[in-house]
C-alpha cells in the first residue's frame, strides 16, 4: 500500500510538470499625432495617417519568456484621443471617429470607433475597441494608425489629437 502511495504521488509531480506551456500576458503602448487642418467645413470627411513606428514585439515577448511562434492573440484594449491644442478645446468639432491599424501588406483593419462624439467638454475621449485578433499586424516591424471622421463644425484653426493606444497580447512560454 505504501508503495502504491509513493507510485501515486511520483505520477503526480511527473505529470504537473509536463502540464504543458503557462501563458504570458503583457501590453503594448503606442502613441501618435495627428492634425487636423483648420478653414475645413461642417460634415468635412478627414482622413489622416500617422507616422510608421517599431512595434517593438520582440524585446516585449523576450522580456516575458515568449517566442513569434508562441504568440496566442493580441487585441486592443484601450483606446483614447486626446485634444493636444488648441488649449481648452474639446471634441465638440467632431460627429464620428474611427482609428485604423496598419501594417506590411495587411489590409487596413478598424481597431476602435466613437459614433456619435458624445457632446461634452471632453478634452479626451475613450473610443470603443473592436475586437479583433492583430498578432499578425503586431508581428510586422512596423505598424502605423489612421484617424478617420467626420467634423461637426466649422475649424478655424488646425487642431492637434493625440492617440494613445494599449494592445493586450498573450503568448505561451515554453517548459
Amino acid at each position: 500500500m505504501k508503495n502504491l502511495v509513493i507510485l501515486g504521488l511520483i505520477l503526480f509531480i511527473i505529470s504537473a510538470c509536463n502540464r504543458g506551456d503557462s501563458e504570458a500576458n503583457f501590453e503594448l503602448s503606442f502613441t501618435e499625432n495627428f492634425g487636423v487642418e483648420g478653414s475645413v467645413g461642417a460634415n468635412f470627411p478627414i482622413d489622416t495617417a500617422g507616422d510608421s513606428q517599431p512595434t517593438g514585439l520582440d524585446q516585449a515577448m523576450q522580456a516575458n519568456g515568449t517566442r513569434a511562434d508562441l504568440l496566442l492573440n493580441a487585441e486592443p484594449s484601450l483606446i483614447e484621443v486626446s485634444v493636444a491644442s488648441p488649449a481648452g478645446e474639446d471634441f465638440s468639432f467632431m460627429k464620428n471617429l474611427e482609428i485604423y491599424l496598419q501594417a506590411g501588406d495587411l489590409n487596413d483593419v478598424r481597431i476602435a470607433f466613437l459614433d456619435p462624439v458624445p457632446l461634452g467638454n471632453d478634452t479626451i475621449i475613450r473610443l470603443q475597441t473592436v475586437s479583433f485578433d492583430i498578432k499578425d499586424y503586431l508581428q510586422e516591424d512596423e505598424i502605423s494608425f489612421r484617424l478617420r471622421g467626420i467634423t461637426d463644425e466649422f475649424l478655424i484653426e488646425e487642431h492637434q489629437l493625440e492617440l494613445s493606444c494599449t494592445f493586450k497580447v498573450s503568448g505561451n512560454v515554453p517548459n
